[in-house]
């Protein structure tokens, strides 16, 4: 393996351009480059369109990807359904899980699921378990193979790991040893790419690592490694680290050796100290790129003494001198999360007169949770005035966030399961692609909300709902007798005397009469089809009734980009389930829960480089330069993230090197973020009150 180490991506991207320069033996194979998101595939994309002219032909596999189809190229398997994907392998524990809950070594899960009686809670502990099932495959395959060797049930996951690998071990189980073996075994005239470039690859599980250092004594593998510094130092220690050694075990020899080096690198920089100590242990060849800055301010000060090990508070360095227009690196603590969003705005609008040459698209805002601030954004940003506009877009969006009617979809799957209330139905309205299924105006909007308060509608279709709901079946104010009072009214005008019990209302007026009968249309077809949503049904039924569901209330025609992801979901969520077996009866609630999981993760359906500002969440390896870097949002309660691990969760019980820390994660991605920046480094919290 060849590893190209640079503090610059710049550098490490024309490392790749020189070998992709290379002519490969099949041109008109895509040349395989690994990535760690999409991201960072999109800007090695524009970025080799823009130096060669051309981007084409290129092939950027995830990690997981990548090793899931070289395992099936090894093992000789044909392309088969993986069923230990967590999609699959949650819906596979639904089907498991009730079947164990008498054993007892499932004497707690049986205890948390006493009071489920919508199945949610078994859905919620199944997506738990799949994803630890999912890190196991991952970071303890031997703890797999142990269990799957032992006979006894020590835990409770060892039996249900049985069961799940009865009906055959999944090839991502065959990671470590095995997955070796079968390189070694492998015949030379398996199909294996020519040369597999991995780029921005700064974290990688131990096991994929020694994956790709064993594929390289078969094939080329080339490694661009982003590193902070040019110096070894994943055996230095910070001064807090280096204090509670002395506290714990007396004085330590050799401080001078530990106690060196960036304080920022020292305190930040764990999780790229373990990557660098793994690739270390495998010996591979260096090609070094590394390059200082040269400007004088504060930020490229920064940037240098973490790439040479520089602690300038050290008795006797030189101290930095900050010039007073150094704004390279600024500190911003606000009163708000509007407020920040506005000094952005401000300050941003400063940059474009300091920094010559700075465009909308050499600006990246992240924020560890950018829905956070997206009303803010949208707010400061978009109403601005022609001469202080700024272009932007918002990235790592979920479906939900992005698309309306999936927003409308969501709320009309929670009223159908729900009370019905005024307010909710109303809310509903303002949707408008329901609107123009049933042929309302949105201006009619005032008057909709007129009528429910003149009718005196509160909650509940009708007496039989509530009666669903267990409070006694009586109709008054439910939305029957609501339409009843407007139809009435609307027919016989005011009146002050009941007609067979019922008051008339007359608040829709003569000319309102088409209006009113595409209302009582909706409200009548939202009955009906609370009446199919009362019954638990199998994934297959439920697949074809909620395709029927949005045909019912949405125009194909004027909205098929959210019906084309709501078509997809479902379908998804129908083939998962068959896959894994599990064909009982699933019922609503649950099956709203699972759309509205799956229908509220980004799924990078936008471009997360557009040539404007962009918002965007910050995520581990995307380490993409910009000439200015904001962070938004970094609260001390918000950054680091939380890790919250499951109590059964056997790595968090005992952590290894190389082990997923959210906290670490994040940190080091702060300092990826400051090495990232190229002109202004920028930092903004809530810091004060109003």
């Amino acid at each position: 393996m060849l590893v190209h180490q640079s503090n610059r991506l710049e550098i490490l991207f024309a490392h790749l351009l020189a070998v992709l320069e290379q002519p490969p033996a099949d041109p008109l194979r895509p040349e395989c480059i690994v990535v760690p998101n999409q991201g960072m595939a999109q800007w090695l994309a524009c970025q080799t369109a823009l130096a060669t002219g051309i981007a084409a032909n290129l092939d950027f596999p995830l990690p997981g990807r990548f090793v899931w189809e070289l395992l099936q190229r090894l093992s000789g398997r044909p392309a088969e359904e993986d069923l230990f994907a967590r999609p699959v392998l949650c819906w596979r524990l639904v089907s498991l899980l009730p079947e164990h809950l008498d054993h007892p070594l499932f004497a707690e899960l049986a205890a948390y699921l006493a009071d489920d009686t919508d199945g949610r809670k078994l859905l919620q502990l199944a997506e738990r378990i799949s994803e630890v099932f999912d890190q196991y495959l991952v970071f303890r395959p031997d703890l797999l193979r142990h269990w799957q060797r032992q006979g006894s049930d020590e835990h409770w996951q060892a039996l249900l790991w049985r069961r799940l690998a009865a009906a055959g071990l999944p090839l991502r189980a065959l990671l470590g040893e095995r997955s070796r073996q079968l390189l070694d075994r492998a015949d030379h005239h398996i199909d294996l790419p020519e040369r597999v470039l991995l780029f921005g690859l700064n974290a990688l599980p131990r096991v994929y690592l020694g994956i790709f250092d064993q594929l390289s004594r078969r094939t080329a593998v080339h490694l661009f490694h982003l590193r902070p510094c040019r110096h070894y130092w994943p055996d230095l220690r910070s001064a807090r680290q280096l204090a509670a050694a002395r506290r714990s075990s007396g004085a330590m020899p050799d401080d001078d050796l530990y106690d060196s080096g960036s304080p920022l690198l020292l305190s930040l920089g764990r999780a790229g100290r373990d990557f660098l100590r793994q690739l270390v242990e495998l010996g591979p060849e260096d090609v070094d790129g590394y390059m200082e800055g040269t400007r004088p301010d504060l930020l490229t000060t920064l940037q240098n003494d973490i790439l040479d090990l520089y602690d300038r508070s050290r008795p006797g360095e030189e101290r930095f001198v900050l010039r007073p227009d150094d704004c390279s690196v600024q500190l911003h603590t606000c009163c708000s999360p509007l407020r920040e969003v506005q000094v952005l705005h401000d300050r941003l609008l400063d940059l474009f007169q300091a920094l010559p040459g700075l465009t909308p698209g050499d600006i990246l805002v992240a924020a560890p949770d950018i829905r956070l601030y997206a009303g803010a954004i949208a707010g400061v940003f978009g109403p601005a005035a022609p001469d202080q506009r700024i272009p932007w877009s918002l990235a790592d969006q979920s479906p939900r966030e992005r698309q309306p009617l999936v927003r409308c979809c969501l709320d009309l799957l929670a009223l159908l399961t729900g009370r019905c209330t005024g307010p909710e139905v109303l809310a509903l309205c303002e949707h408008d692609a329901l609107l123009a299924r049933f042929d309302l105006d949105p201006a009619m909007l005032p008057r909709l909300h007129e009528w429910v308060r003149e009718a005196g509608v509160r909650w509940g279709l009708d007496a039989d709902h509530r009666r669903e709901l267990g409070v006694p079946a009586t109709g008054t104010h439910s939305w029957r007798f609501g339409l009843d009072r407007l139809l009435l009214g609307h027919l016989m005008g005011a009146g002050d005397e009941p007609w067979q019990g019922l008051l008339p209302c007359a608040a829709a007026g003569s000319g309102e009469t088409a209006p009113l009968g595409g209302f009582v249309a909706l409200l009548d077809t939202i009955h009906r089809w609370h009446t199919l949503f009362r019954d638990s049904r199998s994934p297959a039924d439920w697949h074809g009734l909620l395709l029927r569901l949005f045909d019912a209330f949405f125009l194909p025609d004027r909205h098929d980009q959210g019906l084309a992801t709501l078509r997809e979901t479902v379908t998804a969520f129908e083939r998962d389930c068959r896959l894994a077996g599990c064909t009982g009866p699933l019922s609503p609630e649950a099956v709203r829960q699972h759309l509205e999981g799956a229908l509220s993760q980004p799924d990078g359906g936008q471009p997360f480089l557009s040539g404007r500002v962009t918002f965007a969440n910050m995520v581990p390896m995307r380490s993409v330069p910009f000439r200015v870097l904001w962070l938004l949002g970094m609260n001390d309660t918000a950054f680091p993230r939380a890790q919250r691990p499951a109590s059964f969760d056997l790595m968090a019980q005992a952590p290894r090197p190389g082990d997923r820390d959210r906290r670490g994660d994040d940190r080091y991605l702060f300092l990826e973020a400051l090495l990232s920046a190229r002109d202004v480094f920028a930092v903004s919290w809530v810091g004060r009150s109003l």
